[in-house]
């Protein structure tokens, strides 16, 4: 006896009557121990002897008693794996054909034999001459035309040799097919990177969700979803398509999209991402986005395409455009200086090819492509998206951060901290009036009375109560007593007296708050002070880039006294009240004229869109994709993020150099060892398998390089 608990989604239940016919129908069946479902989850719990009935069996009594029901599958994690057969048949083949054609140097025949092996290396090696071909138009992206061509001159000049039967051809055959033989490995070998490196983000989703259509519910495999479908989520379930929701309500992890840890509550109308995990309620969800248009796969695209971006400038770019041209010239070089010294044209040509063979070319770019691949994708994972690398590559070097206060520094939204009502009436009261002003304004700082209202336990009011109620709030008759609320400019032109509460209100407004008074008739009955809150980690995050030498300037859109309020806190030198556009141009203007590099933080890609920033930084932008202008996109409100992503490029800029260097002390130090001083020491020709390995080892360090 085998004893299971399975999870099985029922749909379309709603009333306990159903649930009970259901529980003893299943019940009933033979092989079933218990049997329990749950109306708010839409879930059936079935434990029973799966060697006397299968789940099919229950899910067939399920729809017996008039109700769809499925197995609740698991995500599975879907991935592309990447191409491990690097030593293929046919490149196994090719290095053994030269192991042969240097053996035939010692056989009777081998003279005659050894071109036959070569012509037969070029035929395993066929597919590789498109690729040098195309290489060849793009000299920035050389790889392996080089070993192809030296592969050509080895086959063309040991057939002269052949001719004239000189024994020496037979090495020259042996470094054809060892040519050849490179030439297959590196391109494997870069394929092998590329698709272990250069793949798409793939998330954990269901194969199958659960489509309402036709008055009831039906399985379909997430790669056929279609926008306008109606999509069935239940708790703990990923949702599979971006949307809105239909009907019902859930609570969201959105996590592993935006990066906030804190769960969100989705209602009709709510917009729910793909890859987000339903962690209680049921929600019908009407699909917008599916497959790779949901804002996971934009995502997940954008931060590929940086990744694989190879523009990255560096300090050795020049000569990495032109490392092409400067090998032509060593070989050449090479090649007529031992012809002019020796007069051996075997020995010059043999050497010019050695200088050929020890010019790892893929490894100079690798070095860079491969840094920028690793620290954008790994910016990606913390929420950081490098749109374009020029983005990735400058933000290391900013040397003025421009931020809006909002988003960036404060939160958007109001939080009540004062809530005073007159010494003559009572807190419930008063809270009860204000409610009454509050609850039909759609002003920020009624928003922000009515949440804290609501964590009061006051919920409503009786209309009754009031003779008139103004219809957009701040208004209000009751008993003949008229109710209002403003602010201190306001009360003031009403010639209302606020001698009494004037320190009060001083002091409120010197803690950088919002100050909304309450009246009735020609007196003041309390007062409410709010402010928008510092967001978390924010002064220590202004500290750290101030101790990166980073200067900061702030652009403050509240009142004067939440500007010195944050100038305080923060402890900044430059901040800017309310400023109009030209003087934030004329900051970044007066910035580049310096020389320094600015970015521009704001949680407004509208205001990112019209400053000349040299990184622009949307913060807090969640799972939004759309952001064309915008090179830095942070998806969480966190000033840390930024320094993160400093970091990060920092770090890529400094490694990227050491490591490019590296590489250009290998070709120099390869070319003069294998093209000018070891031939003054051995008097005879070199064989290519050794600048060959030399070459090999170089291009799989740099591809290794993060």
């Amino acid at each position: 006896m085998a004893i299971t608990q399975k999870t099985f989604s029922v749909s379309d239940i709603s009333i306990q009557v159903s649930a009970d016919s259901i529980e003893r129908k299943v019940r009933s069946l033979s092989g079933v121990r218990t049997a329990s479902i749950s109306i708010e989850n839409h879930t059936l719990s079935v434990e029973f002897d799966d060697e006397l009935i299968s789940p099919n069996r229950i899910i067939q009594a399920v729809r017996e008693a008039g109700y769809q029901a499925y197995l609740k599958e698991e995500t599975e994690e879907t991935s592309v794996p990447a191409d491990r057969h690097v030593f293929s048949l046919p490149l196994v083949l090719c290095g053994l054909l030269g192991v042969i054609v240097i053996i035939c140097r010692w056989l009777p025949f081998g003279l005659w034999i050894a071109p036959c092996f070569s012509l037969a290396a070029f035929f395993l090696a066929r597919g590789i001459f498109p690729d040098a071909v195309r290489e060849l138009k793009n000299p920035k992206n050389i790889n392996i035309f080089f070993a192809v061509l030296m592969a050509c001159l080895t086959f063309v000049f040991g057939i002269v040799l052949l001719i004239r039967k000189d024994v020496r051809a037979i090495l020259f055959f042996a470094d054809n097919s060892c040519a050849l033989f490179y030439a297959m490995l590196i391109r494997d070998w870069l394929r092998f990177r590329r698709n272990a490196y250069i793949q798409p983000h793939h998330t954990p989703l269901p194969r199958t969700a659960a489509v309402y259509k036709d008055h009831h519910e039906t399985m379909e495999a997430v790669s056929d979803l279609k926008v306008d479908q109606i999509i069935v989520i239940r708790p703990g379930e990923i949702v599979p398509a971006d949307g809105r929701v239909y009907k019902g309500f859930a609570v969201m992890d959105e996590s592993a999209l935006t990066g906030w840890e804190k769960p969100v509550e989705k209602t009709k109308g709510s917009y729910v991402y793909a890859n987000s995990k339903c962690l209680k309620g049921s929600i019908a969800l009407k699909a917008e986005r599916v497959g790779n248009t949901t804002a996971m796969m934009k995502l997940a695209e954008m931060a590929e395409k940086t990744a694989s971006d190879g523009s990255f400038r560096s300090p050795f770019k020049s000569f990495t455009a032109n490392l092409f041209l400067y090998t032509l010239l060593a070989v050449l070089l090479s090649g007529l200086g031992w012809f002019t010294l020796r007069h051996d044209p075997v020995f010059a040509f043999a050497a010019a090819m050695s200088v050929l063979a020890c010019a790892a070319l893929p490894a100079l770019s690798l070095t860079s492509a491969n840094a920028v691949m690793h620290s954008a994708r790994g910016a990606a994972a913390e929420h950081i998206l490098f749109r374009t690398v020029d983005a990735l590559e400058m933000t290391g070097q900013v040397d003025l951060a421009v931020m809006e206060q909002n988003h960036s520094i404060t939160d958007n939204q109001l939080t009540v901290t004062d809530f005073i009502p007159a010494s003559d009436l009572s807190e419930s009261e008063f809270e009860y009036i204000v409610y009454a002003l509050e609850s039909r304004s759609d002003q920020p700082f009624a928003r922000a009375v009515i949440r804290y209202l609501k964590t009061r336990r006051i919920a409503g009011i009786d209309k009754q109560e009031f003779a008139r109620l103004s219809s957009r709030g701040r208004q209000a008759i009751q008993s003949m007593s008229r109710y209002s609320a403003g602010f201190m400019d306001e009360i003031l032109s009403r010639g209302i007296d606020t001698d009494a509460w004037d320190p009060l209100i001083s002091r409120l407004r010197q803690e950088g708050k919002r100050v909304l008074l309450f009246t009735e008739d020609e007196r003041i009955i309390g007062v409410i002070a709010a402010i928008r809150p510092i967001l978390p980690g924010v002064p220590e995050a202004v500290g750290e880039l101030q101790k990166m030498g980073i200067d900061i300037c702030l652009l403050s859109d509240g009142s004067i006294d939440e500007s010195l309020l944050l100038q305080n806190e923060l402890q900044l030198e430059n901040v800017i009240h309310q400023p109009a556009r030209y003087e934030i141009e004329r900051l970044l203007q007066n910035a580049s004229e310096a020389n320094k590099v600015s970015a521009y933080l704001s949680g407004d890609p509208h205001h990112i869109n019209a400053v000349p920033a040299d990184v622009s930084v949307i913060i807090g932008s969640g799972a939004e994709t759309s952001y064309e202008n915008v090179g830095l996109q942070l998806t969480r409100k966190r000033l840390s993020d930024f320094i993160k992503a400093i970091r990060i490029s920092r770090d890529l800029n400094s490694r990227i150099q050491y490591a490019e260097l590296a590489v250009i002390i290998y070709h120099a130090a390869a070319v003069s060892l294998f093209g000018f001083i070891l031939p003054q020491f051995i008097p005879y020709q070199m064989p290519l398998l050794i600048p060959l390995t030399c070459s090999a080892a170089a291009v799989f360090a740099a591809s290794r390089f993060h």
